[in-house]
């Protein structure tokens, strides 16, 4: 059941999506809309006019292109990511191995193989998903049930991107990088800052971000550190391409890599941000205080 929100006001932003610099004279079209003000960590959507939100204590919610609706989830438990193949198959992941189901009409439960919190997801088709928990397991869906892989490490995962040719990339809470080529897994990186996001365009160009504000970029046999413009932790990265992807993470820093370097946007709220999504050149921020960006 989707109900209209009517908690508090927040800002729904629309800026260029050029480079913003400091001195940069904006211009701002301020939407007002209300929304729960709980914390947003994940974002994703078919559309720019069909986008899904998740969030603790259970909060999801959808804008269809008017307004934003509040939608039942059936549970309590935070969720913390969110990914899909459509608008009838779209999977949140969550504290205590909360995995929920949305087949186009209302949110059900699915049977999870773990209860550590589960921190990311990803998915390369409806029947092939992957998440990764804070316990360092790693869960595949085929498309009948969840299952549990195993993999030879146990630290707290961050975040996993799949690529299209099912090589999947993890970022660990010690700062180590995992490869899976579809038949074993290796430790590609370690020694680094946590890192809390990862995704990529290819095996070959993924990039990682993280503590601090480092950015590692992956050329497909090595990592190397680029230059950031800030010194504010980073947790999410998205992209259209490889001269436009978007980097944000806390205090609302936003960064965007023009295809050379990394520059930092001017600064739309103070919030943290959680996540980014995008289709083309439209992409979509959320993060605390139920703070929902469109740059």
């Amino acid at each position: 059941m989707k109900v209209y929100i009517s908690i508090s006001i927040l800002l729904f932003v629309i800026l260029s999506c050029t480079d913003l610099g400091p001195d940069h004279n904006q211009t701002e079209t301020i939407i007002p809309d209300e929304w729960a003000q709980e914390g947003l960590n994940g974002i994703w959507g078919t559309s720019a006019n069909n986008l899904y939100v998740v969030g603790m204590h259970g909060t999801i919610m959808n804008y269809n292109g008017v307004d934003w609706l509040q939608m039942d989830s059936n549970t309590s438990h935070s969720l913390y990511g969110i990914w899909g193949s459509g608008s009838d198959n779209i999977v949140a992941v969550g504290s205590k191995g909360t995995i929920l189901h949305y087949n186009g009409s209302e949110w059900t439960e699915m049977d999870s193989p773990i209860s550590s919190n589960i921190n990311s997801i990803w998915g390369i088709n409806g029947d092939n998903i992957y998440a990764v928990s804070s316990n360092g397991s790693v869960i595949h869906y085929n498309g009948i049930q969840w299952n549990l892989l195993e993999t030879p490490f146990d630290v707290a995962l961050h975040s996993i991107w799949a690529a299209p040719n099912e090589e999947l990339f993890i970022t660990g809470a010690d700062g180590t990088i995992f490869h899976f080529d579809g038949n074993k897994w290796e430790t590609i990186a370690s020694n680094k800052p946590p890192l809390f996001a990862i995704w990529g365009l290819s095996p070959s160009q993924v990039f990682a971000v993280g503590s601090a504000g480092f950015i590692y970029f992956f050329d497909g046999e090595n990592w190397e550190s680029m230059y950031s413009p800030t010194e504010y932790g980073l947790y999410g990265i998205w992209g259209s391409s490889s001269s436009h992807i978007y980097a944000i993470g806390l205090n609302g820093t936003i960064l965007h890599f023009n295809g050379s370097d990394w520059r930092k946007n001017y600064p739309l709220v103070t919030q943290n941000l959680y996540d980014i999504w995008g289709l083309r050149n439209e992409i979509f921020i959320v993060g605390e205080n139920g703070t929902i960006l469109k740059p």
